[in-house]
């Protein structure tokens, strides 16, 4: 293995730049086509497209819209600042005013109903004669250029080795708006709870069976706090609350959807025991403050993110406290939690693993956190790429 270069006498080390990804580097290639006072704009990474545009158009509003608390925090930390015409928003939908141009980087692993659902948007935000631009690193997309279709009938395709750009005019507004959120029950025992999900939530339309498997785990409580860390649409912390009415529920998610569908699952249930919190660290949580955690992390990030749930979970519970993490990966987090906690069991159920342990009496300081690169599961069998999966 090639060990890195040394640095020369007086040789400053060059900063790290986030690598952009290829739609968004195709709308980066794009930015000659952008018009406008107002502009708004997604990214596939931490907004390098939004950063090059405000700092090429000092006279333009730049909006840069998240739906993902984390990496709107990441672009934030950018070295040189966020220049002062750039806004950085992470929130449910678009921001309700309209704008002269928007900028939709897609990738070809983008959900298909978030994609209608985001060009429906932008046909609505946009004013009459504003510009729609599309990217996508899929090179030969026929998907997409059809799904624009549907908003703006005449659209230019520019097709290059990276993928294609779409640029698009606006000549009228949707005469029809489909409604791609969703409704559904599901039992608890004797119980029905609704809920509601969004596109870009977890398990957009139904409970997914890891979520029913932790709630088959809920422990009986008369009183107490209870967190459930990456809390989707929101049903484990619904259903905990609906049983033990005098617990305090707090459910938290990096997805300011997620935190909207588990707001409107409360009310529609009638409890008012549940409260959200939009975080993507677990940073605004009070240490030492809670009786059990609840965990659902996703897969991906090669256990990252596992790590920082793992990690909150010890902070914020109080001595005593016990995870349960629904999983049907547990290697890792039987290997890892022993750093932490005492107690790890793993139980399997309904073909997912629940992981409980118990945070020490003591309180004791915690070892190193792992290493979590050292966890890489085997790649799987490459494929050709799906555009938008459904």
């Amino acid at each position: 293995m090639n060990s890195p270069r040394r640095l020369r006498k007086g040789e400053v080390a060059p900063q790290y730049v986030p690598k952009v990804r290829p739609a968004e580097q195709l709308m980066v290639d794009a930015l000659a086509d952008v018009q406008g006072e107002r502009i708004l704009c997604n990214s596939s990474g931490r907004a390098q497209f939004a950063f090059a545009l405000a700092i090429a158009r000092p006279q333009s509003q730049v909006t840069c819209w998240f739906l993902d608390v984390h990496l709107r925090d990441q672009a934030a930390l950018a070295p040189a600042g966020v220049p002062a015409n750039l806004q950085l928003v992470c929130e449910p939908d678009f921001p309700g005013v309209e704008y002269q141009t928007i900028c939709l980087v897609l990738p070809k692993t983008g959900e298909a109903e978030l994609t209608r659902d985001l060009l429906q948007q932008a046909c609505v935000r946009l004013v009459d004669g504003g510009t729609l631009i599309a990217t996508t690193d899929m090179r030969d997309d026929q998907w997409l250029h059809t799904e624009i279709q549907r908003f703006f009938p005449k659209v230019t395709r520019r097709p290059t080795r990276k993928g294609v750009t779409y640029l698009a005019i606006k000549t009228e507004s949707p005469k029809k708006l489909k409604n791609h959120d969703c409704e559904f029950m599901f039992r608890d025992g004797e119980r029905l709870i609704r809920m509601k999900s969004r596109p870009g939530v977890f398990a957009h339309r139904k409970l997914d069976v890891g979520a029913r498997t932790l709630i088959s785990v809920i422990e009986p409580m008369e009183k107490g706090q209870i967190v459930d860390l990456g809390c989707g649409s929101g049903g484990v912390a619904v259903a905990a609350a609906l049983r033990h009415p005098e617990l305090d529920v707090l459910a938290v998610d990096s997805n300011p959807r997620a935190i909207e569908c588990t707001q409107w699952a409360a009310q529609e249930n009638g409890t008012s025991r549940v409260q959200t919190r939009l975080d993507a660290t677990g940073k605004s949580l009070e240490s030492n403050s809670v009786d059990v955690v609840y965990a659902n992390p996703p897969y991906f990030s090669n256990y990252k993110i596992a790590g920082i749930f793992v990690e909150t979970a010890f902070r914020i519970l109080i001595p005593g406290g016990r995870i349960y993490i629904v999983t049907k990966a547990p290697a890792w987090y039987v290997e890892s939690l022993p750093l932490l906690f005492e107690n790890v069991t793993s139980d399997l159920i309904r073909g997912y693993s629940i992981v409980k342990a118990t945070k020490s009496m003591s309180g004791k300081v915690p070892a190193p956190a792992p290493e979590y690169e050292e966890y890489r599961s085997a790649k799987p069998r490459r494929r050709k790429p799906k555009l938008y999966e459904e």
